[in-house]
């Protein structure tokens, strides 16, 4: 993921963690939340990611999922796909971040 952020030269400013289902399928939850936890980076869960990092976890953003999506320079996103048919990732009117999937 590294490599990704280095190779398209980004100067990352509003990090955003979307976690999707297979994140969930990976069971990569303590990961996801230790990475939450050491960045604060906010996170925001697609409808079968949910539960990956609770919305009560204090970097959720669920509640305010549009305002996320359009602040967000960066968005790493964590088993989600993209595309018309995969909200809350694709709305590329909403989101303008670039998109890095690991």
């Amino acid at each position: 993921m590294r490599a990704a952020l280095m190779s398209r030269r980004v100067r990352v400013r509003r990090p955003l963690l979307v976690v999707g289902k297979g994140a969930a399928y990976a069971q990569a939850d303590a990961q996801l939340r230790a990475l939450a936890d050491a960045t604060g980076v906010p996170v925001l869960a697609t409808a079968m990611g949910r539960g990956v990092v609770p919305d009560s976890h204090p970097a959720s953003v669920q509640a305010a999922r549009s305002a996320a999506l359009r602040g967000a320079d960066v968005a790493l996103v964590f088993g989600a796909r993209r595309g018309p048919h995969h909200p809350p990732v694709s709305p590329q009117a909403v989101c303008r971040a670039h998109m890095l999937r690991a």
